[in-house]
């Protein structure tokens, strides 16, 4: 069993036209974003039931190799983050100051400037409750091999993931960024950084979004 036996894709749409369809406002937006994380995370607890990972999880608190990866997140991930920001000024500075930088909004760039999230503090995640899908869906069982990829980025092999849940989060993105297409909003994967810091510096980018404004344009992944 893996995350392809769900209709993920649909179920994802489902739930943004559930929420957006019919209100359109950063109420519904916040509600549809939680619907889909309960999704995932639903899914996940099936999945590791079903289909148990070969090797317990290296992933612990305080280990912290993956957050210097370019995190990928919906539209409706950024504007809860910025949102979460409004009670910790502290990030939103750190965050700012990144995007402030022009950062590469694509993996390998992002990752040979070997950076880190802005949320990264004492190695530890500072905004973990409403980390996106992309953080959630990491889970790796070789601490060893995250540290190698962390310390050699240019030779490194890949990272040993349980891809279940990686399908899984690949899976509600396409569904979320088709269910936002149809309701006619721009849907596309965003780099977190640049995307946060938008909606962080205009208050009103997320009413042009809601009506339909491709407001996030510059600040999409680069595949």
């Amino acid at each position: 069993m893996t995350a392809s036996d769900y209709d993920l894709e649909h179920l994802a749409q489902k739930t943004v036209a559930n929420h957006l369809g019919m209100v359109r406002t950063e109420a519904t937006l916040a509600e549809a974003n939680r619907a889909l994380v309960q999704l995932y995370e639903e899914l996940t607890a099936i999945l590791l039931d079903k289909v148990p990972p070969d090797r317990p999880f290296a992933c612990r608190a305080g280990c912290s190799y993956c957050c210097s990866a370019l995190v990928a997140v919906s539209p409706l991930e950024a504007i809860a983050l910025a949102r979460h920001l409004a009670t910790r000024p502290d990030l939103a500075g750190r965050l700012r100051a990144l995007a402030g930088e022009n950062p590469p909004r694509d993996v390998a760039g992002w990752w040979r400037a070997r950076l880190a999230c802005p949320f990264l503090d004492k190695k530890n995640c500072a905004v973990y409750a409403q980390r996106p899908l992309s953080c959630r869906a990491v889970l790796s069982p070789s601490r060893t091999r995250c540290e190698s990829l962390w310390k050699h980025r240019e030779r490194a092999g890949e990272m040993l993931y349980y891809h279940p849940t990686v399908e899984a989060r690949r899976k509600i993105g396409f569904g979320v960024r088709e269910g936002l297409k149809a309701l006619g909003l721009d849907g596309a994967d965003l780099a977190l950084v640049p995307a946060v810091a938008l909606i962080l510096d205009d208050s009103g980018l997320v009413a042009r979004f809601l009506a339909g404004e491709a407001v996030f344009t510059p600040a999409r992944a680069v595949e």
